[in-house]
């Protein structure tokens, strides 16, 4: 799934520090139409040129889908060498459009009056859409030599099935 980055505008530094926003996919509801994602954000120093540290004087919020993380008072320190500080993270279902589909909005920042400048990141991507309007294997549907058969109006049809894939809906059409 995405990860998205914005490097800090660091004026006068050969720092290079960038805030990061990632989304997985973790699982897809057929029945509720729905994805559940983890998500997290972080500062991460690429280059180590930094003494860069301040207690509580910093900002951030990330969104995801519209759920939004804020906090002030915030600190960070890059005295060490290639340092990663996690900001926030968390899980959450996504409700996806009646046909299946989902495009989601992200957004992440971090900043206030300090030497580290500010980032901040807007961006979205589509979750793999979940098949609708599709009978269960298990009711009323038999498989037969790796092929569908769904009992329809007292007659056995093949039909079209669906099999989740690495996070993604893959078809196989018998037809």
């Amino acid at each position: 799934m995405p990860t998205w980055e914005s490097e800090f505008s660091t004026p006068g530094s050969s720092a290079r520090i960038w805030l990061v926003l990632q989304v997985d996919l973790v699982a897809q509801e057929i029945a509720n139409n729905r994805s559940l994602v983890n998500w997290s954000a972080r500062m991460e120093e690429r280059v180590n040129a930094s003494p860069y540290n301040l207690n509580g004087v910093m900002s951030g919020n990330a969104a995801v889908d519209g759920g939004v993380w804020s906090a002030g008072g915030l600190k960070y320190d890059f005295r060490n060498t290639n340092v990663t500080i996690p900001l926030a993270s968390g899980s959450k279902w996504i409700a996806h459009n009646a046909d299946g589909t989902k495009t989601v909005a992200v957004s992440a920042f971090y900043g206030t009056d300090s030497i580290l400048g500010s980032a901040a990141l807007a961006s979205q991507f589509d979750l793999p859409a979940i098949p609708r309007n599709r009978i269960r294997v298990g009711q009323g549907a038999v498989w037969r030599h790796a092929e569908l058969y769904v009992g329809i109006n007292g007659q056995w049809r093949r039909a079209q099935a669906y099999a989740g894939v690495g996070g993604a809906w893959r078809s196989h059409d018998p037809s």
